[in-house]
């Protein structure tokens, strides 16, 4: 076969391989690690052979997925007694919900720490809602042991709620759970801080019957029983 023919039927074969609607809709939406992913496969291709470029981009795709998938999305809401229909507190008390959406191990969970101490102080109350948070290594479970103890030793407390089968067996493991105790456990935010309220000095009582929940807080969620109130049922 001449070999003007054969290059035809490889550029013919080239062009069919790409998944043309594929890159129009990366290109389109803007999707900057998927551009990048096919970029560089693409040099890769050209520079080296295609088994070498298919492997560059299998790696590069990968880093991007571990990437995206570590990252941990920290949302913090302060609690404020006014808002849920309480009188004035006798002391001032701070206290503050975290919303964690995202694996909690490695850097991540170091970065949970730093958020922590450069927002609340020792003295704080902190609340941790972990429903996002679908893994926790031993990284994250040493990372929330210090947080308990320097919540702990500084007058304040924590509390975790929301947690997933597989988190809470991971915690227990751990040996974390056990030293909250499950009065600290809780099935979601809201309950966790109306529990708090005798606690903190908060004048006014707060019950689920008698005191609704404001719409536009943060506590316009579902209630559910405690953890402690599951294991007695």
């Amino acid at each position: 076969m001449p070999l003007a023919a054969l290059a035809g039927v490889l550029m013919v074969t080239a062009w069919r391989m790409n998944e043309w609607h594929a890159i129009r809709f990366f290109f389109g939406r803007r999707l900057k690690h998927a551009i990048a992913a096919f970029l560089i496969t693409l040099v890769a291709t050209v520079l080296l052979d295609l088994t070498q470029a298919i492997l560059i981009g299998f790696g590069i795709s990968t880093l991007v997925f571990m990437a995206q998938m570590s990252e941990l999305q920290i949302s913090r809401r302060p609690v404020e007694a006014e808002r849920l229909g309480l009188a004035a507190p006798t002391a001032a008390h701070d206290v503050s919900v975290y919303y964690l959406s995202g694996p909690l191990f490695f850097a991540a969970a170091r970065r949970l720490l730093e958020t922590v101490e450069g927002q609340d102080g020792p003295d704080a109350t902190l609340i941790l809602s972990v429903r996002g948070v679908p893994l926790v290594d031993a990284t994250g479970i040493e990372v929330l042991r210090e947080l308990w103890h320097r919540q702990h030793a500084g007058g304040g407390d924590l509390l975790l709620t929301s947690m997933d089968q597989r988190v809470e067996s991971l915690l227990r493991r751990g040996g974390l759970l056990d030293e909250l105790g499950p009065s600290r456990l809780f099935w979601s935010a809201d309950k966790a801080i109306l529990s708090l309220g005798g606690k903190l000095g908060w004048e006014t009582a707060v019950s689920d019957t008698t005191t609704p929940l404001p719409e536009d807080s943060i506590l316009a969620t579902q209630t559910i029983e405690p953890f402690a109130d599951r294991a007695e049922t």
